[in-house]
């Protein structure tokens, strides 16, 4: 039995990235552009070379085209505090080397994976549930036609900042004016019925 060539083994993985990130395989293997998604998938690609397969960073320019060693570090250290920061990004390498290599994937701690999935469920479930419980302060006065001015609360806070009692403004007294008014020709029209 022939050993398999590195070739074939970097296959399933430029093919993982090809559909994770949108991208054509020479996006990966060459550096000829520096759009978000292609330079992505360089990243993983460079990491995985460097973590799976043990390439030194001064090699890695033979497997992706014009990659200095330097941007190889840069790449790596990158990824890997991405990875320890944002839980999207280790999730996406997880699923990248789950595609790229069984093997591999299996050798990730299944615990750590379960744990996160729950984590994460629990956080999506708490943030729905503050969001249908949780009407923001412009959204009330949105829906109720007033505004944060009108509130008590906005005038008391103010009171307290300015230290002294407000007048009323001549749009509250007009205000005053017209729900009086309006409450006794309500009353008169109740009693005259």
């Amino acid at each position: 039995m022939q050993p398999i060539k590195m070739e074939e083994k970097l296959q399933p993985a430029r093919l993982a990235l090809m559909a994770m990130f949108k991208v054509l395989e020479k996006d990966i293997i060459q550096m000829k552009s520096r759009k978000q998604n292609k330079v992505h998938a360089r990243m993983y690609y460079n990491y995985y070379l460097w973590k799976v397969f043990k390439v030194p960073h001064n090699d890695i320019k033979k497997y992706i085209d014009g990659m200095h060693h330097a941007t190889s570090i840069y790449l790596k250290n990158k990824l890997e505090f991405e990875i320890e920061k944002y839980d999207s990004v280790a999730t996406e390498w997880e699923t990248f080397l789950y595609f790229a290599d069984y093997q591999e994937s299996k050798q990730l701690e299944s615990s750590k994976v379960k744990c996160f999935i729950e984590e994460y469920k629990k956080k999506k479930e708490e943030i729905k549930n503050w969001e249908s419980n949780h009407i923001e302060m412009d959204d009330w006065f949105k829906y109720s036609g007033k505004t944060e001015e009108d509130s008590a609360e906005y005038k008391n806070l103010i009171d307290k900042k300015n230290g002294f009692v407000s007048k009323k403004t001549r749009k509250e007294y007009f205000r005053e004016y017209w729900r009086k008014r309006s409450l006794k020709e309500n009353t008169k029209k109740k009693l005259n019925k």
